[in-house]
């Protein structure tokens, strides 16, 4: 008998070993949701596992789990350092097994097409990898509309999301079994950031961060400081470790509001956030107008999608979770509304929210000061290019706010109005005054999604201005004063303008901007180029601007503008 066994132990695989997996020793490096319209591989989802540890391990009693279904693996598979297996349903073995190694089992979870949670789990029950993929993970539009897998770019960032992911480019749509088309060495620097903190009760502050955390590192409770308050205990939420819930010594009251801080706390690369801190407190009942509608795209660019911006005009803070949107139908009827979160998301007072379901399009699109105030969702009512209903409502059905809009609100100079927002002039002016509504500056790009509106009504002048800024600039690309900055100012928006540059002997040498939308503020630059894009010599030059409005209104300003160079 010793010697059978003996015998047995030397046919087995030197490498195995039997100690258990650590988190980032296997992970999930590719991932087919949607396998139609065929490229060249088999008419099934899969995914791939990557070994890139040193140690070899027995997938037996490991789970495939999705955030709607589990699948255990019931047979021994040795899965070797620096080797791939394929994952697929039993029935798909057959057709993936010429593609490599693959191990296909009953009950493999069907992976939704449009994102999913997915996570690899070892035989003790712990967290080896996980993912929760979306439509911009791949990157392109067209490819995400199924037939291609995804990839991960580089095995040693696991952890980095989206800008680790990529759709396949390999002619097949995908690579299984085999290394990934698009692999590549990447670089992770980027430390975790706070994008949301909330109370879920009175005692358990909840914190969601950009990124996955170092989770033994992120239990340490002197990594985290409150205001008038203890902290009693400190947890990280499974699968993804982007969630912490830290339990307060003290219950919250309502309308109190306390600041926690976080200092030298490790993303799963390593990398340390010094110091990060977020408000805090306790959901409120929005009441009517608490949140009003303040931007909306209904007729976007061709490669985006449109968005709603959200304001919060109160002092509370409201669980977006229990809010919806909608529009109305033919009949007038509330229809098509859709929840804005299925967890908690906080809205805190003189925030912007910007809905839309193709966030990169935004951001390929528009200027967006704070990327953390776009929210993906997976559908949003249907806004038509004419006009439309958009109606905001908390989960007792109670209206918020409601536009009725028309693309004649535009501003009647706008040769064509798509990819054009249309931005809310006054916070506090009816939702439905269409002269409460004006388009997006040419400055601003056409849109400001989640800032402050390039229409928002100017307290501040009664008449137009103009500042040139810094009255001597040197375009030589040092990084000082290379261009100067033309900021104009006006009370009101509805404003056209044109701006010239002319030479000390009255000579048009560039037209900077040529009828282009003013909102209330914004600002143009000119880098020293003439209108064939040339350097200019050194000297004084004029800036003519003129601004006109709809009534008949023109306004003109002359500046001296002085261009050095060096010798």
């Amino acid at each position: 008998m010793k010697f059978i066994v003996a015998n047995l132990l030397l046919l087995m695989p030197a490498f195995v070993t039997a100690q258990p997996a650590e988190r980032y020793e296997v992970i999930i490096d590719e991932i087919m949701a949607d396998p139609t319209p065929m490229q060249g591989l088999p008419n099934s989802e899969f995914a791939e596992l990557r070994n890139v540890s040193k140690h070899a391990f027995n997938l037996k009693g490991w789970a495939f789990c999705t955030a709607h279904s589990r699948a255990l693996i019931n047979t021994d598979f040795f899965l070797e350092p620096d080797s791939i297996v394929i994952l697929c349903p039993s029935s798909a073995q057959a057709p993936f097994s010429p593609f490599g190694r693959t191990l296909g089992f009953a009950g493999f979870p069907s992976l939704n097409n449009d994102g999913d949670l997915v996570w690899l789990q070892s035989a003790e029950g712990k967290t080896i990898h996980a993912l929760n993929y979306q439509l911009n993970w791949y990157h392109n539009n067209l490819k995400q509309l199924g037939g291609w897998s995804l990839e991960m770019i580089d095995a040693h960032f696991p952890c980095a999301g989206v800008d680790n992911w990529s759709a396949s480019v390999h002619e097949s749509g995908g690579t299984p079994g085999k290394p990934n088309s698009i692999a590549a060495s990447q670089e992770d620097l980027i430390p975790a950031e706070i994008l949301r903190s909330y109370m879920s009760d009175s005692v358990t502050a909840v914190l969601l961060f950009s990124k996955s955390l170092d989770s033994s590192d992120a239990v340490n409770i002197s990594h985290y400081k409150i205001q008038q308050g203890a902290i009693e205990d400190v947890e990280v939420e499974a699968p993804l470790f982007n969630e912490v819930h830290v339990t307060l010594q003290q219950a919250m009251h309502a309308e109190e509001w306390v600041e926690i801080e976080i200092s030298n706390l490790k993303d799963c690369s390593g990398n340390s956030a010094s110091f990060l801190k977020s408000k805090l407190a306790l959901f409120a009942a929005p009441d009517s107008l608490d949140i009003i509608i303040n931007e909306i795209l209904f007729d976007p660019p061709p490669n985006a999608a449109d968005f709603i911006e959200i304001y919060n005009r109160s002092t509370k803070a409201i669980d977006l979770s229990q809010v919806y949107v909608g529009n109305r139908n033919p009949r007038g009827e509330i229809s098509s509304l859709k929840r804005i979160s299925e967890s908690g998301l906080p809205f805190l007072p003189g925030e912007f929210v910007v809905l839309t379901e193709d966030s990169l399009g935004v951001l390929r699109n528009y200027l967006v000061k704070e990327p953390r105030n776009l929210v993906q969702v997976k559908e949003l009512p249907s806004w038509p290019n004419d006009k439309g209903v958009a109606v905001i409502l908390d989960r007792r059905g109670m209206i918020l706010d409601e536009l009725v809009y028309d693309a004649k609100w535009h501003f009647p100079l706008l040769a064509d109005p798509e990819g054009v927002s249309l931005e809310r002039i006054d916070y506090n002016l009816p939702t439905q005054d269409p002269f409460n509504w004006h388009s997006a500056a040419t400055s601003s790009g056409y849109g400001t999604p989640g800032y402050e509106n390039s229409s928002l009504r100017n307290a501040g002048s009664g008449g137009g201005m103009i500042q040139v800024s810094p009255d001597i600039f040197s375009p030589d690309n040092d990084g000082h004063d290379d261009f100067a900055r033309l900021e104009y100012s006006f009370a009101e928006p509805g404003h056209v303008c044109n701006l010239t540059i002319f030479d000390i002997n009255g000579r048009e040498v560039r037209r900077l901007v040529k009828n282009a939308i003013c909102g209330t503020t914004g600002a143009f630059s000119w880098d020293g180029l003439d209108e064939s894009q040339r350097p200019l010599p050194m000297g004084v030059y004029i800036l003519y601007s003129q601004f006109f409005d709809l009534k008949g209104k023109v306004q003109t300003f002359k500046q001296i503008i002085t261009l050095a160079r060096r010798s």
